[in-house]
């Protein structure tokens, strides 16, 4: 399989030369051929001259550079749409995921479109386990996916699944917005666990003002796309979906 990796990057100069090395060094192991795409969403620290030296030193590694910060969702799409492998996988450039885990996701592309992790034993503390824990369910109430952890930022996707989907949120809740609208439109979608790791440098960009952005794009998705179909059909207005949950 040949992948694009989009590492979505704020301000982690002390962590993404870790994380690239890391994916340098272990997806050989499960891709043919592969690229990373590091969009560099506006880092006001030395982020960018990181990446620019790696880019000089390894011809795998493009650059996508926001000027100035343009947002999660935004940085996730752009680095979609640079990718020139028909797969993309994503994850967050904190090292709090272990590429290895890739080695799972894989043999299911040929059965679903898109193969999500969640995190199986979450190595946050405890407020952020909690309102996790509170957003999954209020979504899951919403919108009736069949997945446990919605914005799990491990997964694998083929890219013109999600190019169907159209323009989504530039915020935190990309990674949401991209499930419901998955499921909505039919896309195959399995959901396996992941090891999460604690962050060992930098420090978590969700603040509260991306909390109420978050909160405010799902109710606007709601209203828009599945409340009309609530009000007027029977319950079984979402198309059934292909799931396997490996335990």
């Amino acid at each position: 399989m040949n992948i694009s990796v989009i590492l979505p990057i704020y301000n982690e100069e002390k962590i993404i030369s870790a994380t690239i090395a890391e994916i340098l060094k272990k997806l050989p192991k499960y891709a043919e051929c592969f690229e990373i795409i590091a969009v560099d969403d506006g880092s006001s620290d030395k982020t960018p001259n990181i990446l620019e030296s790696l880019a000089k030193k390894y011809k795998n590694i493009h650059i996508v550079t926001h000027k100035p910060n343009q947002g999660y969702g935004a940085a996730l799409q752009n680095g979609i749409q640079s990718a020139k492998y028909s797969w993309v996988f994503f994850m967050d450039a904190d090292l709090q995921f272990d590429i290895n885990d890739i080695v799972q996701l894989i043999p299911h592309s040929e059965a679903f479109d898109l193969i999500v992790g969640y995190r199986k034993d979450r190595a946050d503390v405890p407020r952020r386990i909690f309102m996790s824990h509170i957003y999954n369910t209020i979504v899951r109430m919403m919108f009736p996916l069949p997945v446990r952890d919605v914005d799990c930022a491990f997964k694998l996707m083929r890219k013109s699944t999600v190019l169907d989907l159209g323009k989504l949120s530039n915020s935190f809740f990309v990674s949401s917005e991209l499930m419901i609208k998955a499921a909505l439109q039919g896309a195959r979608i399995t959901e396996l666990p992941v090891k999460h790791l604690p962050r060992t440098l930098g420090h978590s960009k969700v603040t509260p003002n991306q909390i109420f952005k978050t909160v405010r794009d799902l109710l606007y998705i709601y209203f828009k796309t599945l409340a009309p179909r609530v009000l007027s059909t029977k319950p079984s207005f979402i198309p059934a979906l292909i799931t396997e949950r490996v335990k």
